[in-house]
Protein backbone atom coordinates (compact mmCIF):
# COMPACT_ATOMS: atom_id res chain seq x y z
CA UNK A 1 0.00 0.00 0.00
CA UNK A 2 1.35 3.40 -0.90
CA UNK A 3 1.48 6.45 1.30
CA UNK A 4 -1.35 7.98 -0.75
CA UNK A 5 -3.73 5.05 -0.42
CA UNK A 6 -2.90 4.70 3.28
CA UNK A 7 -3.52 8.36 4.03
CA UNK A 8 -6.81 8.35 2.07
CA UNK A 9 -7.77 4.98 3.60
CA UNK A 10 -8.47 3.52 0.17
CA UNK A 11 -9.17 -0.16 -0.32
CA UNK A 12 -7.18 -0.68 -3.52
CA UNK A 13 -8.76 -4.08 -4.18
CA UNK A 14 -12.19 -2.45 -4.33
CA UNK A 15 -11.10 0.55 -6.38
CA UNK A 16 -9.16 -1.59 -8.86
CA UNK A 17 -12.07 -3.95 -9.55
CA UNK A 18 -14.78 -3.31 -12.13
CA UNK A 19 -17.85 -5.28 -13.03
CA UNK A 20 -19.21 -5.91 -16.50
CA UNK A 21 -21.98 -7.90 -18.12
CA UNK A 22 -21.23 -10.39 -20.87
CA UNK A 23 -24.07 -12.35 -22.46
CA UNK A 24 -26.16 -12.06 -19.30
CA UNK A 25 -23.31 -13.13 -17.02
CA UNK A 26 -21.72 -10.76 -14.53
CA UNK A 27 -17.92 -10.71 -14.46
CA UNK A 28 -15.49 -8.85 -12.22
CA UNK A 29 -12.11 -7.83 -13.52
CA UNK A 30 -9.08 -6.49 -11.70
CA UNK A 31 -7.55 -3.39 -13.27
CA UNK A 32 -3.81 -4.03 -13.62
CA UNK A 33 -1.28 -1.48 -12.46
CA UNK A 34 0.50 0.35 -15.27
CA UNK A 35 3.67 -1.73 -15.01
CA UNK A 36 1.67 -4.98 -15.01
CA UNK A 37 -0.31 -3.85 -18.07
CA UNK A 38 2.95 -3.07 -19.88
CA UNK A 39 4.31 -6.52 -19.00
CA UNK A 40 1.14 -8.17 -20.33
CA UNK A 41 1.50 -6.24 -23.58
CA UNK A 42 5.18 -7.24 -23.91
CA UNK A 43 4.38 -10.91 -23.25
CA UNK A 44 1.80 -11.01 -26.01
CA UNK A 45 3.84 -8.97 -28.49
CA UNK A 46 7.00 -11.01 -27.95
CA UNK A 47 5.89 -14.56 -27.13
CA UNK A 48 8.50 -17.04 -25.87
CA UNK A 49 10.36 -18.87 -28.64
CA UNK A 50 9.40 -22.29 -27.28
CA UNK A 51 5.69 -21.46 -27.59
CA UNK A 52 6.22 -20.07 -31.09
CA UNK A 53 8.10 -23.25 -32.05
CA UNK A 54 5.29 -25.37 -30.60
CA UNK A 55 2.70 -23.48 -32.69
CA UNK A 56 4.97 -23.67 -35.75
CA UNK A 57 5.26 -27.45 -35.31
CA UNK A 58 1.45 -27.71 -35.15
CA UNK A 59 1.07 -25.60 -38.30
CA UNK A 60 3.66 -27.54 -40.28
CA UNK A 61 2.75 -31.01 -39.01
CA UNK A 62 2.97 -33.40 -41.91
CA UNK A 63 4.08 -30.80 -44.44
CA UNK A 64 7.73 -31.82 -44.29
CA UNK A 65 6.74 -35.45 -44.95
CA UNK A 66 5.38 -34.26 -48.29
CA UNK A 67 8.16 -31.77 -49.05
CA UNK A 68 9.36 -33.45 -52.25
CA UNK A 69 5.81 -33.88 -53.54
CA UNK A 70 5.00 -30.23 -52.76
CA UNK A 71 8.19 -28.92 -54.35
CA UNK A 72 7.40 -30.85 -57.54
CA UNK A 73 3.85 -29.48 -57.70
CA UNK A 74 2.39 -26.13 -58.73
CA UNK A 75 1.60 -25.30 -55.10
CA UNK A 76 2.73 -21.83 -54.04
CA UNK A 77 4.68 -23.24 -51.06
CA UNK A 78 8.34 -22.51 -50.42
CA UNK A 79 10.56 -24.23 -47.88
CA UNK A 80 13.02 -21.76 -46.40
CA UNK A 81 15.81 -22.39 -43.92
CA UNK A 82 13.66 -21.71 -40.83
CA UNK A 83 10.20 -21.15 -42.29
CA UNK A 84 7.60 -22.31 -44.73
CA UNK A 85 5.92 -19.76 -46.97
CA UNK A 86 2.42 -20.42 -48.29
CA UNK A 87 2.02 -17.76 -50.92
CA UNK A 88 2.85 -14.54 -49.10
CA UNK A 89 2.14 -16.04 -45.67
CA UNK A 90 4.97 -17.01 -43.36
CA UNK A 91 3.96 -19.96 -41.19
CA UNK A 92 6.51 -18.82 -38.58
CA UNK A 93 4.87 -15.35 -38.41
CA UNK A 94 1.49 -17.06 -38.18
CA UNK A 95 2.80 -19.18 -35.29
CA UNK A 96 4.05 -16.01 -33.55
CA UNK A 97 0.62 -14.41 -33.96
CA UNK A 98 -1.13 -17.50 -32.57
CA UNK A 99 1.25 -17.66 -29.60
CA UNK A 100 0.75 -13.95 -28.88
CA UNK A 101 -3.01 -14.35 -29.12
CA UNK A 102 -3.01 -17.26 -26.66
CA UNK A 103 -0.88 -15.27 -24.22
CA UNK A 104 -3.22 -12.27 -24.52
CA UNK A 105 -6.20 -14.53 -23.79
CA UNK A 106 -4.56 -16.18 -20.77
CA UNK A 107 -3.33 -12.89 -19.33
CA UNK A 108 -6.80 -11.36 -19.75
CA UNK A 109 -8.47 -14.30 -17.99
CA UNK A 110 -5.95 -13.95 -15.15
CA UNK A 111 -7.45 -10.50 -14.50
CA UNK A 112 -10.89 -11.96 -13.81
CA UNK A 113 -11.94 -12.00 -10.16
CA UNK A 114 -13.89 -15.03 -8.96
CA UNK A 115 -16.97 -14.64 -6.73
CA UNK A 116 -14.85 -15.63 -3.69
CA UNK A 117 -12.39 -12.81 -4.49
CA UNK A 118 -9.63 -15.07 -5.81
CA UNK A 119 -8.06 -14.67 -9.24
CA UNK A 120 -7.11 -17.22 -11.89
CA UNK A 121 -3.34 -16.72 -11.61
CA UNK A 122 -2.48 -20.26 -12.66
CA UNK A 123 -5.01 -20.79 -15.47
CA UNK A 124 -3.72 -22.25 -18.74
CA UNK A 125 -4.84 -21.76 -22.31
CA UNK A 126 -5.85 -25.42 -22.46
CA UNK A 127 -8.28 -24.88 -19.55
CA UNK A 128 -9.76 -21.80 -21.22
CA UNK A 129 -10.18 -23.46 -24.61
CA UNK A 130 -11.84 -26.44 -22.93
CA UNK A 131 -14.75 -24.24 -21.81
CA UNK A 132 -14.77 -21.36 -24.30
CA UNK A 133 -14.70 -21.57 -28.11
CA UNK A 134 -12.34 -19.12 -29.87
CA UNK A 135 -15.04 -16.54 -30.75
CA UNK A 136 -16.14 -16.35 -27.10
CA UNK A 137 -12.50 -16.10 -25.98
CA UNK A 138 -11.94 -13.16 -28.33
CA UNK A 139 -15.20 -11.47 -27.30
CA UNK A 140 -14.35 -11.80 -23.60
CA UNK A 141 -10.81 -10.49 -24.11
CA UNK A 142 -12.20 -7.53 -26.06
CA UNK A 143 -14.69 -6.82 -23.27
CA UNK A 144 -12.01 -7.10 -20.57
CA UNK A 145 -9.80 -4.69 -22.55
CA UNK A 146 -12.69 -2.20 -22.79
CA UNK A 147 -13.29 -2.41 -19.05
CA UNK A 148 -9.67 -2.02 -17.97
CA UNK A 149 -8.89 0.78 -20.40
CA UNK A 150 -12.03 2.70 -21.31
CA UNK A 151 -11.97 4.95 -24.32
CA UNK A 152 -11.84 8.71 -24.08
CA UNK A 153 -15.58 8.89 -24.79
CA UNK A 154 -16.30 6.54 -21.87
CA UNK A 155 -14.24 8.69 -19.52
CA UNK A 156 -15.98 11.89 -20.68
CA UNK A 157 -19.41 10.34 -19.93
CA UNK A 158 -18.48 9.87 -16.28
Amino acid sequence: MSRLSESLKINLDTIRTRTFDFKGQEFKVRIPKTKEAEEIFKKSEFPPLELVNEKYAELTKGIFDRKEEIENSDADIQFLENDVMMGETSLRKLAEAQAGSEIRIVESFKLLVLPNGETLTDITYEEISEDFPKPIQYDLVRKIAEVISPSYEEIRKN
